[in-house]
């Protein structure tokens, strides 16, 4: 088993949006060297594009729940032993689910209905109700700004313990409240 610098997906991109080092720009985390890891991104594709960041904005004094669904890219099982996740000021926790193999999708109106059916990427339409089926089961999630878990495994008996993500899984990021912009990273 060959050792993975955590660190590599910790890296400070250089974000510069309307809300300010303040709101979290600083706290922004470039994706993983792809042979170390991956990133899950909750937000706007560019931020330079009013519409798109209006999809995960939240107003002054609001408060909602809600998810965005995609699938993993990997073609094989991977597994991981470490994560980091990044949050704006305001976010009060951060959970990343795995899908069932049934679960919401995403309707001719833009929202979501559970179904029998495999899940279905909410994609560019931003963020929608969360509806998770039985079948979720919590990957990882984070209460803090800024959270770095570098083993899951403390004891020496645990070590090299981690985490399966099937090959082309169905995932689910849900911020409590999403002011804007909450990411993740966890290594492979």
């Amino acid at each position: 088993m060959s050792t993975v610098d955590v660190n590599s997906g910790t890296a400070p991109c250089d974000l510069h949006t309307s809300f300010g080092a303040a709101d979290g720009d600083t706290r922004c985390i470039l994706p993983p060297d792809p042979a170390h890891g991956v990133q899950f991104h909750y937000g706007p594709t560019n931020y330079d594009d009013p519409v798109e960041v209006a999809k995960y904005t939240l107003a002054p004094g609001g408060e909602v729940t809600d998810c965005i669904f995609f699938k993993t890219t990997n073609q094989d099982t991977v597994y991981f032993n470490a994560y980091h996740s990044r949050m704006r000021a305001g976010s009060h926790h951060m959970l990343l689910y795995v899908q069932g193999q049934s679960g919401p999708s995403l309707g001719s109106n833009g929202g979501l209905s559970l179904s029998s059916g495999p899940v279905t990427e909410t994609g560019s339409n931003g963020p929608t109700d969360c509806n998770q089926p039985l079948s979720t089961s919590n990957l990882f999630g984070a209460q803090t700004p800024t959270l770095d878990v570098t083993s899951i495994a403390d004891a020496p008996e645990d070590d090299g313990l981690a985490v399966p993500i099937p090959p082309l899984k169905s995932l689910q990021i849900m911020p409590v409240p999403p002011p804007i912009l909450p990411s993740s990273t966890a290594p492979a």
